[in-house]
This record gives structure tokens, C-alpha cells and sequence, in this order.
């Protein structure tokens, strides 16, 4: 065989033995990138599952935490995950791992316990009349979101300054769904959403007693109550004096000056069966000073609630079911999540960052991926 018959030969062989090389990286690769699908696939289960254990407990039983091997199609390719840690620890891991063929891949997360009252969330408008915005601490971020793309779901009055996001729904237009001024200053630029924020409902407190309605001036120091509705008359007064939850399975009315106080050694939280109706009264005064002091929540049939306080009101409302009206003329100090938030009057609207941090149990409590990692 002549040197050149001896060379080609040598090539095709070296040309053969690559190309083998290459459909056996080819398929290795092919591996790997359906084994790591397998285990992202296996994380967002696993993330669901917990907020989905979170919605439908009212109380939360760590010893039931999510866990899962299952095959996913086409691939064919498979995934198991587990869940560890608890409230107590502070944060729950997520390990999955996805496999397909001899390969494995593995994903890892940390779920924090976080809560939805970052500033105002609504499913669709809210209504900014007021001109100051503010944080406490100051420094901080407040979130003004609506999952709505529709026109003028977001309305912000003339010289609005607004220190932090605006998020609107997912695939809407900044300049459809804004209605601002060219006095309007937005810390940071409106944008949509990558998916529509979810408002779990809110169920009924356990452990109530039932009990006559209030419809006079009344003392409660403390313990878990249960009204058919709560109708106060002219100039009367319902107070809280130590810890407590109300319960009210219809409706709630405030008429011509009455009040709604928590003491300085009390908290309220109250749940909404119906609406809060005010004529106007006085409204909620919250002397504690602290807004996670008085909670005020809405279940499904809480579909209007108004909001006032004859001076500065602290408070937290989560009611995503309920149209919400603040009317007041001092500051707002909490956070709000609604069916649609307008605020009437002029006063302030500060944001306690406080509330971002929940007991597991608390309504408004969700889970947020703090951390996702892989090896």
C-alpha cells in the first residue's frame, strides 16, 4: 500500500472514531439536558405543592411536607423530590433531582415564609389620589401591583412620587394601562409582570365562640368571637383591650361617629364574612401604633370595604375579594390587598415593611424562593 493509500486510510478511520466521539456526546448531552428539565420540573411541583399546603391548611402540619417521584413524558425521563426544615428553622429546602438514563442532575431552593402585604396588591384597579408615599423604615421599597392589563387600571394623581415598583399585569402596556401625569415620578419604571400574582381566600378562624351581636358599646378583653354581624350605633364604641379575634359572618357597620379602638394592650383580628360598611363614622383608631396590631381580613363575601380613622390609621388588610375605600385625611400606615383600592382623600400612605414578615398560620402568609442553586 502505497504512503498515501496508508494516510487515507488512517483519516477515514480518525474521521469515523470522531464522529462516534461526537453522537456519544451528543447523546450524553441529550441526557443531561432532559435530566435537568426532569429536576426543574420536579422543583415547580414541589413549589406548588407547599403553597398549595399552605392555602388549604388552616393551621400548618409540618409533618406532612410535600414529596414526590414521578415519570415525566415524552422524555422519558423522571424526578423525586423532597422538602425538609420548618417554620421554626426559619426556611424550607427543596432537593430534586432529576434522571434520565445513567445521568442525574440536581436543583436545590430555599423557600422563605413571606407574606403578600408589600404596599398595595390588587386584582384589578387601584386608584392613587394621595401625594405622598413613604416607607417605614424609610429607605425601603413599597410594590403598587394589579394583575390587570386593562385600561387606566392604574391611576396615580399629579405629583405622585411613588418610591419603589409598579407592576402591572402580565402582556399589558405601560402606556395602556397607566394613567399618570408628567408630574407623576416613579422611582423605578412600570413594568408587567412574568405571571398574574395569586390571592388565596381567606376561611374562617377555628376556635370561635358564638355570640349575641354587638349593637352597643362593648369591652372585649380578649379570646376568639363569633357575630352574626356587628352593627354600631350613633356615637358608639367597641373596644380592645387585650388580644383578640372577631369573627363576622355578615355585615359589619360603623354608623354616624361610632369607633372601633384597640387599646394600647390589645390587637385585632378581624374576619370579614360580609362587608364593612361605614356611615361615616369615626372609624378603626389604632393606638397600639403598630400596624400588624390590627389585621383586618376578608373572606369570599367581603366584597366592599370602607376604611377610615379620625386621624392616622395603622393597620393590615388583606380582603382580595373586596373593593377597599380609604377614606382619610391623615396617613395610612400598613399595607393593603384587594379586589380594587381607591384612595379618597389626602393624607399619606406609608408602608410598613414590618408586615413582610408573617406567622406561617397568618392568611396573608405565602412562600417566596429566596435562594435556587445546583451542583
Amino acid at each position: 500500500m502505497t504512503g498515501i493509500g496508508v494516510a487515507m486510510m488512517i483519516l477515514s478511520l480518525t474521521i469515523i472514531l470522531l464522529g462516534g466521539h461526537g453522537r456519544l456526546v451528543a447523546a450524553r448531552t441529550g441526557l443531561k439536558v432532559r435530566a435537568r428539565a426532569a429536576a426543574d420540573a420536579g422543583m415547580a411541583d414541589a413549589i406548588f405543592k407547599m403553597n398549595k399546603k399552605l392555602v388549604d391548611e388552616a393551621v400548618w402540619d409540618n409533618g406532612t411536607l410535600p414529596a414526590a417521584m414521578t415519570t415525566v413524558e415524552p422524555m422519558p425521563a423522571s424526578f423525586n423530590y423532597t422538602v425538609s426544615g420548618s417554620p421554626l428553622s426559619g426556611s424550607f429546602t427543596i432537593t430534586s433531582t432529576g434522571t434520565c438514563g445513567n445521568m442525574q442532575e440536581n436543583v436545590y431552593a430555599n423557600l422563605v415564609v413571606d407574606s403578600y402585604w408589600h404596599g398595595i396588591g390588587v386584582k384589578e384597579d387601584v386608584y392613587v389620589r394621595v401625594v405622598d408615599f413613604g416607607t417605614i423604615p424609610e429607605g425601603e421599597d413599597i410594590s403598587i401591583r394589579t394583575n390587570s392589563t386593562e385600561s387606566n387600571a392604574m391611576t396615580f394623581k399629579a405629583f405622585v412620587d411613588i418610591p419603589g415598583e409598579v407592576i402591572y399585569g402580565p402582556g399589558g402596556e405601560s402606556e395602556v394601562v397607566i394613567d399618570a401625569k408628567a408630574s407623576t415620578n416613579f422611582k423605578y419604571p412600570p413594568y408587567a409582570a412574568a405571571e398574574k400574582l395569586d390571592f388565596p381566600p381567606v376561611d374562617p378562624p377555628t376556635g370561635t365562640t358564638h355570640e349575641d351581636p354587638i349593637t352597643t358599646d362593648t369591652t372585649i378583653d380578649g379570646g376568639s368571637h363569633e357575630y352574626d354581624y356587628i352593627n354600631l350605633g350613633n356615637s358608639q364604641v367597641l373596644t380592645i383591650n387585650r388580644p383578640s379575634v372577631l369573627y363576622v359572618t355578615g355585615t359589619t357597620t360603623l354608623n354616624n361617629s361610632a369607633e372601633v379602638i384597640v387599646a394600647p394592650g390589645g390587637s385585632l383580628e378581624l374576619y370579614l364574612g360580609g362587608d364593612l360598611v361605614n356611615q361615616n363614622s369615626v372609624g378603626f383608631s389604632n393606638e397600639t401604633g403598630d400596624s400588624s396590631k390590627l389585621k383586618i381580613y376578608g373572606l369570599p363575601g367581603c366584597t366592599q370595604m370602607d376604611l377610615k380613622a379620625k386621624s392616622d390609621l395603622y393597620a393590615s388588610v388583606y380582603a382580595p375579594e373586596a373593593d377597599i375605600t380609604l377614606f382619610n385625611s391623615g396617613s395610612f400606615i400598613g399595607a393593603v390587598v384587594g379586589n380594587s383600592f381607591d384612595m379618597k382623600y389626602a393624607g399619606s400612605f406609608i408602608y410598613d415593611t414590618s408586615l413582610s414578615s408573617v406567622n406561617i398560620n397568618d392568611p396573608a402568609a405565602c412562600f417566596t424562593v429566596q435562594r435556587w442553586w445546583e451542583d
